[in-house]
């Protein structure tokens, strides 16, 4: 039997057990859930989850359905172009809608062996064969058309033999070679986790060391939509003036700027951006337009850095996930959402004056992935559209590209069958192929010169059969070539007139501000060549279709930029070519 004090004893261990209890339940509670957290705590946290949404966003570009055994593929792609679309004048009547383009494929990743047969029909009529092989370490070409062998390379040898020859090009080769790199996402590319708490750590704490005022709420059990359905959400709002809002930006701005993780990601996506230098005008160096476009940014930021209007940053939150971060000023609203249910799914849009003028959407649930971008805000607006749905292993893609009043419409449908053995296998053998690196320099000469006189030829004569004019005329068009004039002096069609012309229609009329005449001058920098002063009131500045002159365009610029009260009226005056000729610029106040 118990005495007194043992019983005492007793009561004390039971009471001290019950308090840790407790005060296990409380920490358990408050680190497992969101009870007793201060709404800046909250807002903070789930702030700093889309730092892993990035995972998401890398997750939602993935090919989860790779073969990786032998397969067959038969591919098919064409390409419709109309142009003057909702009009009595629309017109189908290009050439590029009589081609078509097939690709015939053999695939066994295991064994290191790739065969694509590539024809080009006019009509239904081949007009050239290309084919490719991969054999082991063996890369090579067969231009059908012209010569019975491949002309192959070892993959070792590929650098050094370039180094001696310039007669054949190198693309030849290496674009199969890297396309099979985009398969599906890099796995250096994708974030590590502990590179994602790093990140969300390090913004969380920037966010949090220069907000130090400001009005923080929460509500429950809100209904916002996302990707068409009802999502129920808690919110986090914070409230702040447009000052504190850009001096935020700019801390932020700064710090990525920096960042080792995010520039280390633009550096491995810059190799595989590398494989289309040869098809740009100029490289494009990815870490140096992206360090330069923040510095800009932050530049602007700090020029316009006054007000205190308020600015909301809302942070929705379902099921302890943020699923949309939405940025509301007096000028502009953004949203990002960022949802992984059934499927990923990612927007990004932006409105001003409550309308919409850019919008981005991604989806990916496996079976159909789809990308919409439309932006308003160009002087000429446009809408990208690809959607891809997959049934099993074939898989039909369509590409929409609308501005304007034209359209170009892609579409590639592709169909892969899984089999044991190909039929008919290409085997590399001394009859039917030609090791360019193993031969000597007087006969690796006569071949190669042989080759580009037969091909040079011979793409001239697929320019001609194919009409190659209404080829660039789409690809103008679609900006994948400058828009100029085809000769010195030579005449405009009525479309191009047209085309050219219909990016002033944006020009914007009535008194505009500062702001409004700096976008209004975006419109014509690229056609501004010079500058006239009227009288103390008027400007006059002469366009061209094919020159710019930077110079000016930067003197405007400053000019309007100096000072922030004035007022401007604008109209455009046409030249004997019925093209655009001049932009009026007068000062109201």
């Amino acid at each position: 039997m118990m005495t007194k004090k043992e019983k005492k004893k007793m009561i004390i261990i039971g009471v001290v057990i019950f308090v840790i209890l407790i005060l296990a339940a409380f920490v358990a509670i408050y680190l497992l859930t969101d009870m007793f957290k201060s709404n800046k705590t909250l807002f903070l946290k789930y702030l700093g989850k889309n730092a892993e949404n990035l995972e998401t966003i890398v997750e939602t570009f993935e090919n989860k359905n790779q073969i990786d055994n032998k397969y067959e593929e038969n591919t098919e792609i064409k390409v419709n172009y109309t142009e003057n679309i909702g009009t009595t004048s629309e017109n189908t009547d290009n050439a590029i809608n009589n081609l078509k383009v097939t690709i015939d494929g053999q695939t066994d990743k295991q064994n290191k062996y790739d065969y694509k047969n590539i024809k080009l029909l006019k009509d239904d009529q081949q007009t050239m064969n290309v084919e490719y092989i991969q054999s082991e370490d063996n890369y090579g070409i067969k231009f059908s058309d012209l010569f019975n062998q491949y002309i192959l390379l070892k993959e070792n040898n590929m650098e050094s033999f370039f180094e001696k020859t310039d007669l054949l090009q190198k693309d030849w080769y290496e674009i199969p070679m890297e396309m099979r790199r985009f398969e599906s996402v890099p796995e250096n590319v994708k974030f590590s986790e502990e590179e994602i708490e790093t990140l969300k750590n390090k913004y969380t704490k920037v966010i949090s060391e220069n907000i130090s005022t400001g009005k923080f709420g929460k509500q429950k059990n809100q209904k916002i939509t996302i990707n068409q359905k009802p999502v129920f959400v808690n919110t986090y709002t914070l409230t702040i003036t447009k000052e504190q809002l850009n001096n935020l930006y700019i801390k932020m701005l700064e710090t990525i700027k920096d960042d080792e993780i995010i520039l280390k990601r633009i550096e491995t996506l810059q190799e595989y951006i590398n494989m289309l230098n040869s098809y740009l005008s100029e490289p494009i160096n990815l870490k140096d337009t992206f360090i330069a476009k923040i510095e800009n940014t932050i530049e602007d930021i700090n020029k316009n850095n006054i007000g205190n209007e308020e600015t909301k940053i809302i942070i929705y939150e379902n099921a302890k996930q943020t699923v949309r971060t939405s940025i509301q000023t007096t000028d502009y609203q953004i949203d990002i959402d960022v949802f992984d249910n059934e499927g990923k799914y990612i927007e990004f849009s932006k409105k001003e004056k409550e309308a919409e003028v850019q919008n981005l959407t991604i989806k990916n649930d496996g079976n159909e992935f789809i990308i919409n971008i439309e932006d308003k805000k160009q002087r000429i607006p446009y809408t990208f559209n690809i959607e891809s749905v997959k049934e099993n292993t074939d898989k039909n893609t369509t590409i929409i590209y609308e501005a304007d009043d034209y359209k170009a419409e892609a579409k590639i449908a592709q169909k892969i069958k899984k089999v044991e053995e190909f039929e008919k296998q290409i085997t590399l053998i001394e009859k039917n192929s030609i090791q360019l690196d193993e031969i000597e320099q007087e006969q690796l000469d006569n071949i190669l010169n042989k080759v580009k006189e037969n091909l040079d030829e011979k793409l001239e004569n697929v320019k001609k059969e194919i009409n190659i004019e209404d080829i660039e005329q789409v690809e103008r068009a679609l900006g994948i070539i400058q828009d100029k004039t085809r000769l010195e002096g030579g005449e405009l069609t009525e479309a191009e007139k047209k085309r050219f012309n219909s990016r002033f229609q944006f020009i914007k009329m009535g008194e505009l501000n500062k702001q409004e005449m700096l976008e209004t001058i975006k419109v014509f920098e690229e056609n501004l060549i010079n500058l006239e002063v009227v009288s103390d009131t008027e400007l006059k500045i002469e366009i061209d279709r094919n020159k710019n002159n930077e110079e000016y365009v930067n003197i405007l610029k400053n000019f309007v930029d100096k000072e922030d009260r004035r007022q401007y009226n604008v109209k455009v005056e046409y030249g004997d070519t019925g093209l655009v000729k001049y932009v009026i610029m007068e000062i109201v106040t």
